[in-house]
């Protein structure tokens, strides 16, 4: 290697802190079960040893791998979230690994049973219904979307997440969420930019080839 090569640095995903985790605990939030259905699916298959991991996990994520998840359950944040976080440590919170994850999980929602919006649209119709589809996954937060702006060939958007629980590593998931989505729905060269990094609030913008 030549001296002045450069070596790239991991970005590592946080933790939530402790007050972090006492609101995401009080504010009783919700996803979908198909997400975690996919989602524990995965993680089984990526990681082997997860199953002999289930004792380090809280009472209440304990409480929700004992049965099948399935569909249409409501299940809590609180719960679901030390699932995640467990994945997330078991790629040594490395940024890039995470938004990878991520990738593969939406890749199974999508082609899946959530697979017709993929086959009815473009990026621009999946842009067009961000909300929609949030709202199909979760119970909290308000995901806004604005087109533009096209430079040339590559069509831009930008999103907004506001209100969502305080889980840091949200914004890595969701980021690889965005990028797979596009890919998924036609887009090319997909360019995923996360602007902000408040507490519950990510700001992206997005660039891509139809």
């Amino acid at each position: 290697m030549r001296p002045d090569a450069r070596i790239r640095q991991s970005v590592l995903v946080p933790r939530p802190l402790p007050g972090e985790w006492a609101s995401i605990r009080s504010r009783a939030a919700m996803t979908k079960g198909v997400n975690c259905a996919n989602t524990l699916r995965l993680i089984r298959e990526q990681f082997p040893t997860f199953e002999r991991s289930l004792a380090g996990l809280p009472p209440e994520s304990r409480l929700l791998l004992s049965r099948p998840i399935v569909a249409f359950d409501q299940v809590p944040l609180a719960a679901w979230i030390p699932v995640v976080e467990w994945a997330i440590d078991a790629v040594e919170r490395d940024e890039a690994a995470v938004t990878a994850m991520a990738r593969r999980w939406c890749d199974a929602d999508f082609t899946g049973v959530y697979r017709f919006f993929v086959r009815l649209g473009s990026p621009t119709f999946l842009l067009g219904r961000a909300a929609q589809v949030w709202r199909t996954y979760y119970d909290v937060g308000a995901l806004t979307v604005s087109r533009g702006p096209d430079e040339g060939a590559r069509q831009g958007a930008t999103l907004s997440l506001t209100d969502f629980v305080p889980w840091p590593a949200f914004g890595s998931l969701f980021q690889g969420f965005i990028e797979q989505i596009v890919v998924l729905t036609g887009g090319h060269d997909v360019q995923v930019h996360r602007t902000s990094r408040q507490s519950g609030h990510f700001d992206y913008t997005l660039s891509y080839r139809p």
